[in-house]
């Protein structure tokens, strides 16, 4: 994802959304409990992995750790350091690149 930001640079304010998400993000391919699962890489899904570090950022040095432990135990602590390189924010009703 980051590597297609690179070439692409979208404007700020510009559209993450509908075909130029087609157009940049492609297809996602990742293995699940052995499966191996191929979904589009939509905007949406950035914004919520955006939601999660912010929303865990803001808890205690306690509570980051009970969540870090939780996440390990399942796999998924990859989710607290996974960053792109733009930050997606909300504008008329859709994401756009800040």
């Amino acid at each position: 994802m980051n590597q297609r930001l690179g070439e692409n640079q979208p404007e700020p304010g510009r559209s993450a959304q509908g075909s130029l998400a087609r157009r940049m993000f492609g297809m996602a391919e990742f293995s699940l409990r052995g499966q191996s699962i191929s979904a589009a890489a939509q905007s949406y899904r950035f914004v919520i992995l955006q939601k999660l570090q912010l929303q865990y950022a803001h808890l205690s040095l306690g509570e980051q750790q009970d969540i870090t432990q939780l996440l390990q135990r399942c796999g998924l602590q990859n989710l607290l350091t996974i960053r792109l390189d733009r930050e997606l924010g909300w504008s008329d009703n859709q994401d756009v690149w800040l």
